[in-house]
């Protein structure tokens, strides 16, 4: 007979591990993962942060792991990567084959979380979320940071459910704290996010355990103070040792940047590329660069600056609009709804999970890490890599557990209907608004920038429009129409914004293509999906990918509108898309 985990207390029988369980919930899955992990592995492609940081630290760290760290460069990434690289011989390959290892101990970790709390269904789901998602497999297999990060969060969570336990005792108990306290330290050193969870909780739970009154005294207090007390003395060290080698107590330089560019309202907080843009901390740190600490300071200086010259209205705007995007991902990089839809499944499922697993003491601290990296993540940049990497594991955990628990319900098909009509409700209006909200695009009107050049009428030319839309109200005579500038340009950087500025739009336009052809004839174009833009919103773009050394001749630009559309404009300008200019003159008076 197999038995059933009550949803109040965790379930350990050895009858749980039956034979189709296995197959069906834990072997199918781990094979479609590594099916699936194919296509990354065969991938000769170095990610950015890997080739020009983490692999030269860790053949600096092979070469003279003595120099290294003693000299700040130790400081330009958290340790727990290049460490991890190094182990693997700095060697792409091994690395790409250690990640996969590692992702299919992340998925064996988290089936047996979820079978721990709620039973065969709840783990079954969980690994099979892991295998099928639309981003966690290639990201676990890519040689950076989250391969590495998405197991130490499986391992710290798998061996904190297994001493918050109340069966675990003895060697047991001091095993699984152990391992939870060491693997949180490794997560922590590796990426840094949890710093300020560590003291926070270590603090919170030695005062719930002295006094229960405070906290609900079906949870081990003291199990989890253990556990974090042992990451706060590790990580505490390793930050006083800096403190006293380099004069600063961080784990890693690099969180200024990360505040900058997360305060950037042109950007709204994201990352420049998705606007076509490359980044601009270099105007700010000048000499050095933002993973030096001279650098991080001065970015950080920068962004005091920017708090103080914005309104807080303003700031809580941005917040709660980048809570949204770290959610559910944000429309600037989004090109399917399959992307979002998942996160929905995930955050509706990993509700159910937090509800109705409330009882249980490791759901409860699972959820909290979900509310707490959402927090820390919304002052920061957003990248959708960073949003999978701080809530994926987790969402995936509660969504599994929800699930199974939801059929363990008393009134079972009321909570799955229930589920089920609220998941399909949240996914139509997530698929809505990522057709018909207008698109993210950088917000000219929220920092002055330098005016590069403006057009002429006589130097712009329109085909598929009806009428001169600097004129008047112009229809379009076909799906798409096409403006060409033909002016002397300067020279055309990375850091260049287009302009276009629209008086009047009935109608949505859909995509762009935006081309620059240079005095050498040579001809670049990229193109741009901006559903739905529409009246009262301008189109902005960076021309980064389309940039050229030589001196600008004519920049082309096709838009594809509904049809009936018409269209009023204004002028055409090239902007100096860099925010970071205007906020260093500043911070500098």
């Amino acid at each position: 007979m197999t038995t059933v985990a009550s949803p109040t207390m965790p379930s350990d029988e050895p009858e749980n591990f039956s034979w189709p369980t296995v197959f069906w919930g834990l072997l199918l899955p781990l094979i479609v993962f590594a099916a699936r992990s194919v296509r990354t592995l065969t991938n000769n492609d170095i990610p950015f942060d890997t080739k020009y940081n983490y692999l030269p630290f860790a053949r600096q760290i092979l070469e003279n792991a003595h120099a290294f760290w003693h000299s700040e460069t130790s400081l330009r990434a958290a340790p727990g990567i290049s460490v991890y690289m190094a182990l693997a011989g700095a060697d792409i390959t091994v690395i790409k084959m250690l990640n996969l290892a590692l992702a299919l101990g992340t998925v064996v970790l988290a089936f047996r979380i979820s079978q721990r709390v709620a039973g065969n269904i709840a783990a079954g789901t969980t690994a099979w979320l892991m295998a099928l998602s639309p981003l966690f497999v290639n990201l676990s297999i890519l040689p950076q940071v989250e391969g590495l990060t998405f197991f130490l969060t499986t391992l710290w969570l798998w061996s904190t459910a297994w001493c918050l336990d109340r069966k675990t005792a003895g060697t047991g108990l001091a095993v699984a704290v152990a391992i939870a306290g060491f693997a949180l330290t490794a997560l922590t050193l590796t990426r840094a996010t949890l710093m300020y969870w560590i003291p926070a909780i270590s603090l919170f739970s030695i005062a719930a355990y002295l006094l229960p009154s405070i906290a609900g005294r079906h949870i081990p207090w003291l199990r989890i103070a253990l556990i974090h007390c042992i990451a706060l003395a590790c990580i505490g060290a390793y930050v006083a040792r800096n403190a006293n080698e380099f004069g600063k107590p961080v784990i890693a330089a690099g969180a200024g940047a990360a505040l900058y560019f997360g305060n950037l309202s042109p950007t709204h907080g994201q990352e420049p590329p998705y606007f076509g843009l490359i980044h601009d901390q270099g105007f700010i740190t000048k000499d050095t660069d933002q993973l030096t600490l001279k650098g991080d300071e001065r970015l950080k200086s920068v962004v005091n600056t920017i708090l103080t010259d914005r309104l807080f209205l303003d700031t809580a705007k941005l917040y709660f609009e980048k809570a949204g995007s770290i959610l559910f991902f944000s429309k600037s990089h989004l090109r399917t709804y399959f992307e979002r839809i998942w996160r929905i499944l995930l955050i509706v499922m990993g509700l159910a999970g937090a509800w109705f697993g409330r009882k249980q003491p490791i759901v409860l601290l699972v959820s909290a890490v979900v509310v707490y990296m959402l927090a820390v993540h919304i002052p920061v940049l957003y990248n959708q890599r960073y949003s999978v990497g701080a809530l994926d594991v987790e969402l995936m955990l509660l969504a599994g557990i929800g699930f199974g628990l939801i059929l363990q319900q008393r009134r079972r098909w009321y909570a799955l209907t229930t589920t089920l009509i609220l998941l399909a409700a949240s996914a139509a209006m997530g698929a809505w608004h990522q057709r018909y909200s207008q698109p993210t695009m950088f917000d000219t009107e929220s920092v002055p920038l330098s005016l590069l050049i403006e057009s002429s009428p006589d130097k712009v030319k329109f085909t598929g429009l009806g009428a001169d839309p600097f004129v008047s109200l112009a229809p379009l005579t076909d799906d798409i129409f096409k403006m060409t500038w033909t002016d002397n340009f300067p020279v055309i950087d990375g850091y260049t914004l287009f302009n276009l500025k629209i008086l009047k739009l009935k109608g949505e336009c859909t995509k762009a293509w935006l081309s620059l052809t240079d005095r050498l004839n040579s001809k670049r174009w990229s193109e741009i999906h901006i559903k739905s833009l529409r009246d009262g919103q301008d189109f902005n773009w960076g021309m980064a990918s389309i940039s050229s050394p030589s001196a600008g001749e004519k920049i082309e630009l096709s838009l594809q509108c509904s049809r009936g559309s018409q269209i009023r404009l204004q002028s055409a300008r090239l902007l100096e898309g860099t925010p970071g200019k205007y906020f260093l003159k500043i911070s500098e008076k």
